[in-house]
């Protein structure tokens, strides 16, 4: 899932994510984007990237 996750302290991203499931490792040191979000909402693994990641 993408929805433009930032470093910016506004970015709602990570509060949604945590209410769906657990977040395991939040800030990936991965490119093209490092804020990279690994969660597990149930059974289900959830990997949210920045909007840069599309490109």
């Amino acid at each position: 899932m993408t929805g433009g996750t930032s470093v910016d302290a506004t970015d709602k991203t990570p509060i949604a994510i945590g209410k769906l499931g657990k977040i395991i490792s939040y800030g990936l040191p991965i490119k093209p984007t490092t804020m990279s979000i690994v969660a597990m909402c149930d059974s289900i693994p959830i990997f949210g990237i920045s909007a840069g990641g599309i490109y």
